[in-house]
């Protein structure tokens, strides 16, 4: 589990199946799922909320888009393989 931080967030990876529950802060429900290919090993959510990435197992990170809800790029990891752990600057 991620908070994010302005408190709005707070997201689970679903490590085997590659889904990411996005929940609100306030109401404690789920408010929408995201689906990767592949396994969700890490996940961190920008500075301002608007974005969540994540990471798996097939060496792809996901820039998802919190307002439309959806991917809007992928990135290889030239080298990886499983990745576990990701993270951000602290200026995004």
């Amino acid at each position: 589990m991620v908070a994010s931080p302005g408190s709005k967030y707070f997201a689970f990876a679903c490590k085997k199946s590659g889904y990411i529950l996005v929940m609100g802060q306030d109401s404690k429900k789920l408010l929408f799922d995201l689906k990767m290919n592949g396994s969700c090993n890490s996940i961190v959510f920008s500075k301002d909320e608007r974005f969540l990435w994540s990471v798996g197992d097939e060496a792809e990170i996901y820039q998802w888009d919190l307002v439309k809800r959806r991917c809007v790029k992928k990135i290889a990891d030239e080298g990886g393989f499983n990745t576990v752990k990701l993270a951000l600057s602290p200026n995004g």
